[in-house]
């Protein structure tokens, strides 16, 4: 029996990854070019090559430096917060919808 799996954009992908990433993460940045927005985009697409935010930064056009992003990052974030940080970000991963490309019979 056939089935539909909608199909979703890379764009709606990101967007809901974004939106768990703000939910679990207590980032906030008011930076010139560094806003909680694009702090988050970058920290995805960190996450979802498995690179640096130099990478990343340099791969998106209107990134923002990634010293004032680190420095946010660590402002916030304290090491002895990252195992129990960690787990969460895994929870929410697995809510992140894969990306489809039709119908599956």
């Amino acid at each position: 029996m056939p089935y539909h799996t909608p199909a979703l954009t890379a764009q709606e992908v990101l967007r809901h990854a974004q939106e768990l990433l703000e939910e679990k993460l207590p980032l906030h940045a008011e930076g010139y070019k560094c806003t909680t927005d694009a702090l988050v985009k970058v920290l995805v697409g960190v996450a979802a090559t498995k690179s640096t935010l130099e990478a990343v930064g340099a791969d998106l056009v209107g990134t923002p430096d990634p010293h004032p992003m680190r420095g946010y990052v660590n402002a916030q974030l304290r090491g002895e917060e990252w195992p129990e940080l960690e787990q969460q970000l895994k929870v929410a991963a697995q809510q992140i919808p894969q990306i489809t490309y039709g119908e599956r019979e």
